[in-house]
């Protein structure tokens, strides 16, 4: 496989047909055009909550009901751990799975007691707080720090599997493959186009 070309092929794609208007996609540091909305949100921490809302759950919905409110409430992951549970459930009410809003706070305040109230730029240590796994802690680590991290769910199997020409990888297969491929040079424009590839053009 010619890897360069295929980097090459796969950001001229994102650039014109990726999602490039998503709020999270457009944080400081992340475009040349930050969203004004969010320009007092720290990067980690609205990647981190986007990541986590949009398990199980269609980036429409989110993005139209979700997203915004909590950070108004939220701003900060402080902010979040000096909550009451009670308060983020109002919130994420209608949004399901209330386990990752349980998880948000709970992240929120060993962060507050362990790393002075902001999320650690270490994957390990992502992946031992409230609800981050495999997936997640790169996604953050690589959207929200400018990581160079590969990682894959639903989305980017999918793609990775086409690429491929095979339905037989196993996880850590596609971890490995994801690894391979990775764009060293832009790995946040990369990744998030594997994730719009999957996600509108090689769907299920």
């Amino acid at each position: 496989m010619n890897i360069p070309y295929l980097h090459q092929e796969l950001l001229h794609w994102y650039f014109h047909n990726g999602r490039l208007d998503l709020p999270w996609r457009n944080l400081k540091g992340q475009s040349n055009t930050p969203n004004p909305k969010l320009a007092h949100i720290s990067r980690p921490y609205g990647v981190y909550i986007s990541e986590m809302m949009l398990q199980q759950t269609q980036v429409s919905v989110v993005l139209e009901r979700y997203y915004y409110p909590f950070l108004h409430a939220f701003p900060t992951l402080s902010n979040l751990a000096h909550s009451k549970e009670e308060e983020v459930l109002r919130l994420w009410q209608g949004l399901g799975y209330y386990s990752r809003a349980r998880n948000l706070r709970k992240t929120a305040l060993y962060c507050l007691e362990h790393y002075n109230g902001e999320l650690p730029n270490n994957r390990a240590k992502l992946k031992k707080l409230f609800g981050i796994g495999d997936y997640s802690s790169g996604a953050i680590m690589c959207f929200g720090f400018d990581a160079k991290e590969s990682f894959v769910d639903g989305n980017i199997a999918r793609v990775l599997s086409r690429l491929y020409a095979t339905d037989s990888f196993s996880q850590t297969q596609l971890q490995n493959k994801a690894q391979e491929i990775l764009n060293l040079k832009d790995s946040f424009n990369h990744n998030q186009a594997l994730l719009d590839l999957g996600a509108t053009l090689c769907t299920p």
